[in-house]
């Protein structure tokens, strides 16, 4: 018999935001998914890192996946696997690995059959797999960053204190930065960038963002160092 091994760890080490990943130019996160392994009885967490696949041994049913919402924070993730453990054991007791004359696949009695079918493993199961999705969360990363960011909000040109009322924000309206801009520095190269493209766009910049830049080494090829210089001494 197969023994449940969690493996999922909520720690000091995990992101807040473990199964959140985004390809760059792209609209939508990659799948993220609750993991049963019928090998080895494996459980945790991840998303596909496959663009319009999944791996073979999903394929086959033998790394079993449950779908969750991309932006579930890990202390979620952490009871969600916890409240579904009897259920992932249930499975595991009642399913095995066959060759079916081409591959080894996952083989599943009546019990381990209807409690897939509850979590959502199967696509005419329950559509909210292992969780609901009532609670729609906005999730800020590096693309997404100037367009969340209000035009009132950049009317404050000192970027250091902008950069900390900004991070103070995370999680208001249930909007929340990505690990990757889940800090005031991150959130402060982000505000560089932005007036340096309003910059390149031909904005007129205020003479304490200008400044700002110039101190910060931006936008330092020469026509556009000109220019700056131009806006810091206005």
């Amino acid at each position: 018999m197969t023994t449940l091994n969690i493996t999922f760890k909520n720690d000091d080490t995990t992101p807040r935001f473990p199964v959140y990943h985004k390809y760059g130019g792209q609209f939508q996160p990659q799948p993220a998914y609750v993991f049963l392994d019928l090998r080895d009885g494996e459980c945790g967490a991840d998303y596909n890192g496959e663009m319009g696949g999944v791996p073979v041994v999903q394929w086959h049913n033998i790394v079993l996946t449950f779908p969750i919402s991309a932006e579930t924070k890990a202390d979620q993730i952490e009871q969600i696997i916890n409240d579904n453990a009897e259920k992932f054991q249930a499975i595991l007791d009642d399913s095995e690995i066959v060759w079916d004359g081409s591959n080894n696949v996952g083989s599943f009695g009546d019990k381990a059959t209807a409690l897939l079918s509850e979590l959502g493993f199967y696509a005419d199961g329950n559509p909210e797999g292992l969780q609901s999705y009532d609670s729609q969360v906005c999730m800020i990363d590096e693309e997404y960053f100037a367009e969340w960011v209000s035009d009132s909000s950049l009317d404050n040109y000192d970027l250091d204190s902008l950069a900390e009322d900004l991070h103070n924000c995370d999680g208001d309206g249930n909007a929340y930065f990505t690990d990757s801009m889940n800090s005031k520095d991150a959130i402060y190269t982000q505000l560089l960038d932005i007036w340096a493209e309003r910059l390149y766009s031909g904005y007129d910049v205020p003479k304490e963002v200008a400044q700002t830049l110039l101190d910060e080494g931006k936008c330092d090829e020469s026509a556009w160092l000109e220019e700056l210089k131009e806006f810091a001494n206005a």
